[in-house]
């Protein structure tokens, strides 16, 4: 399979911001305070932690040495008197020097339109122009676009669009393997395949959510470590493994690439033990931090405790195949 190799603005790390971390608190507690106003029913706006801009106040009046939490808030509206939204917002402490993270969540959207539309949703949060408040313009953008991603279930949308549902996991189904002769399509399952992939860096919450959301949709299995770089293998049918990448890598991103596919052709018998080829038996995050770094900003892995987990899912030959040289545990 051919390497992805992709331009990514999810984390700057060459930007020379135009405003002081205090100019840029300032701006966002303005911002809050308008959107606040405008959200003013009672459960409209929801901030994560009460004490966040109490604590910003005090910083920004430089009583405070140490740098206060990010601002999260979650504003919640309907759109159309039917589409019921979470818009759920992470401000870094130099937005609007960098983008914020925003991502929709919704029970009026099955798993793969929220994925969809989040995916929209982070193209045009890139979009936006530096150094300018936009969370107004985002939110404006949510309500005009939301819909396109919406079925009240007419016959249209009967056959594209089904309810929200959270398959099971091969590990709540590894005793309950389909027999050739159930499986509905039974050619979906002839090939398995497991993709490693590595990626220059994964930070962004929105992806890792997407990447999460679309695994347990598609019953794919693995792992994804975030941070520098990001490594991430996924595992399940050939169509699938497929689907799941081909999401994922147009997502905007620095550099991703797959390093390595394996794939396992099985003949009828086989497929009666599909899940048996699995080296995971769900789909997670993991984390490796070294003790020297710091896990809010740098997020770069321990590399003795990743060898010692590729080791125990007998996966150990993978190490050199990212980094060029032997592991050691």
């Amino acid at each position: 399979m051919e390497s992805s190799d992709i331009i990514d603005t999810d984390q700057p790390e060459n930007i020379t911001p135009t405003l002081s971390i205090t100019e840029c608190l300032e701006l966002q507690l303005q911002e809050i305070e308008m959107l606040q106003s405008m959200f003013a029913n009672p459960g409209e706006f929801i901030m994560f932690n009460e004490t966040m801009i109490d604590n910003v106040q005090t910083f920004i009046s430089e009583q405070s040495e140490g740098l206060p939490n990010h601002l999260d808030f979650t504003i919640k509206i309907t759109v159309e008197d039917k589409i019921k939204l979470n818009i759920c917002i992470h401000l870094p402490h130099m937005y609007p020097c960098i983008e914020p993270e925003i991502f929709v969540r919704s029970d009026q959207l099955n798993r793969r339109q929220e994925t969809d539309f989040n995916l929209d949703l982070n193209k045009m949060v890139l979009s936006q122009e530096r150094n300018i408040m936009c969370l107004y313009t985002v939110i404006d953008w949510i309500q005009e676009n939301v819909v396109n991603f919406y079925s009240d279930g007419n016959l249209f949308g009967i056959f594209l669009l089904t309810p929200k549902v959270f398959l099971p996991s091969y590990s709540q189904r590894k005793n309950q393997v389909p027999t050739y002769s159930t499986l509905k399509d039974s050619r979906k399952y002839e090939t398995f395949s497991r993709y490693w992939i590595y990626s220059h860096h994964i930070y962004s919450k929105i992806k890792r959510k997407a990447m999460l959301d679309l695994a347990a949709d598609m019953n794919i299995t693995g792992f994804v470590l975030p941070g520098k770089p990001g490594i991430v293998c996924i595992e399940g049918t050939s169509l699938d493994c497929e689907d799941w990448w081909y999401r994922i890598r147009n997502m905007t991103w620095k550099k991703i690439l797959c390093k390595k596919v394996e794939e396992f052709q099985l003949d009828k018998t086989a497929i009666d033990r599909f899940d048996s080829y699995r080296k995971f038996e769900d789909f997670k995050e993991i984390a490796f931090y070294n003790s020297k770094s710091n896990m809010k900003q740098d997020y770069h892995m321990d590399m003795g405790e990743f060898f010692k987990f590729l080791t125990e899912k007998q996966c150990a030959y993978m190490f050199k195949e990212y980094f060029g040289f032997d592991g050691k545990s």
